[in-house]
């Protein structure tokens, strides 16, 4: 039955499936759990673990910042790129700041440093919490803010209307959302529509960071 309902999803009918229960006899003492080395085995038989590049300059997304008193400033999120350490220096480049990591925790605990793919937050002094929300931080320098870019577009099938040159969208880069215009090179992408739109040019009203457009995948949605 279970399959039958897979079959209609975009996993199949043939997706891996194996039985397991939490506790054997929730009255009984001293009973093992149920096959959960099973689990753990198709587990780590069809789930990459991807590698880390710690090379590179640093780029780190912001997803949240708030101050602590008599501490500093604590800003949270993950890091994309390179690694960072107790008492680097990095830089805000929506406000124009460098400041110098004084702390770092990994789900609660210090640690002394954190590379590409770590979840971090990151204690600063004399950051002020009010002037950022979401945003990025990086190695000094590295990040240079576009107002125009060229990007490879392509419809997902999700997103059912036309796309016009000269549409406004919201243009979502890392967690930073701006509005934007997109100007097609080919012909308009029909309605229902699910081909490439190839390359197009997006001018975007308030300028993003270059570092960002280098990896992510722009989101537009329809103003």
């Amino acid at each position: 039955a279970l399959r039958k309902v897979f079959s209609k999803t975009r996993f199949g009918q043939d997706i891996q499936m194996t039985h397991i229960s939490a506790n054997v006899g929730a009255q009984e003492e001293n009973v093992n759990t149920l096959d959960v080395q099973n689990v753990i085995s198709m587990l780590l038989k069809n789930f990459e673990i991807p590698k880390r590049n710690v090379e590179g300059p640093f780029l780190y997304l912001i997803d949240h910042c708030f101050s602590i008193k008599g501490k500093g400033t604590v800003v949270t999120g993950t890091v994309i790129q390179g690694k960072v350490k107790i008492n680097d220096e990095v830089e805000f480049p929506m406000i124009k700041e460098t400041k110098k990591v004084k702390s770092m925790q990994m789900f609660k605990k210090p640690v002394e440093q954190g590379q590409q793919g770590d979840r971090l937050a990151l204690l600063f002094t004399q950051l002020d919490a009010e002037k950022i929300e979401r945003g990025i931080a990086c190695s000094p320098k590295y990040v240079k803010e576009v107002a125009w870019a060229i990007i490879n577009l392509e419809k997902v099938k999700y997103f059912k209307h036309q796309i016009k040159t000269k549409q406004k969208f919201h243009i979502t880069s890392g967690h930073q959302t701006v509005m934007g215009v997109i100007f097609l090179f080919s012909a308009q992408i029909a309605e229902g529509q699910q081909s490439a739109g190839g390359l197009s040019l997006i001018h975007i009203s308030e300028p993003t960071r270059q570092a960002e457009i280098s990896y992510a995948v722009f989101c537009l949605k329809k103003k």
